[in-house]
C-alpha cells in the first residue's frame, strides 16, 4: 500500500469511498473492509491499482437480474494492515464516511497489544493472539514445562 500519495489522490480515494463505497464488517469482532461497487471499470481499475485491492465483476448490475443491467465492478480492500494505513492517511478527507472511519480505526486499535515475553506491540491477528511471534510462543511453552 503506497502511503505516500499525493493530496490529490488522497481526495479522490476518499471522495470514491464516500460516494461509491463502503467502510463495514460483518460484526463487531471482525475487521473492517473497504469496498467500492461502480458499473465503469475504469474507476474501479484505478482505485484498485492505487489501494493494491481486487477487483471482481458481478454477474448482474446492481440488485435487478435484468439482462440489460450493466455489469457491475467491485474492488475490495480487506488486508488489515492495507485497511488501517488507508483510514488513516484519509481520515481528514472523508466527509460522509468520517465516523465509520474513525469507528473502524477504533477497532484497530483495541486489537493493538503488548507481548508478554518481550513487551514488544503487536497487532492482533488469528495467528497472533498472545504473543507477537512464533518465537515468544514457543518461548512461553518453554517456561511453562
Amino acid at each position: 500500500m503506497n502511503v505516500n500519495l499525493t493530496p490529490e489522490l488522497r481526495s479522490w480515494l476518499a471522495c470514491a469511498i464516500d460516494s461509491e463505497g463502503t467502510i463495514y464488517s460483518h460484526s463487531k469482532s471482525s475487521q473492517p473492509i473497504i469496498v467500492i461497487y461502480n458499473t465503469h471499470k475504469g474507476f474501479v481499475e484505478t482505485f484498485a491499482r492505487l489501494t493494491q485491492s481486487s477487483i471482481s465483476l458481478k454477474k448482474y448490475g446492481g440488485y435487478t437480474r435484468q439482462a440489460r443491467a450493466k455489469p457491475l465492478y467491485e474492488a475490495r480492500l480487506s488486508k488489515q494492515e492495507h485497511v488501517y494505513a488507508l483510514l488513516k492517511i484519509l481520515l481528514p478527507w472523508f466527509v460522509i464516511k468520517k465516523q465509520k472511519a474513525i469507528n473502524a480505526l477504533k477497532w484497530f486499535s483495541m486489537r493493538t497489544r503488548k507481548c508478554p515475553i518481550c513487551g514488544a506491540k503487536f497487532r492482533m491477528t488469528r495467528n497472533t493472539r498472545k504473543f507477537c511471534s512464533g518465537a515468544c510462543r514457543s518461548e512461553n511453552w518453554r517456561n511453562i514445562k
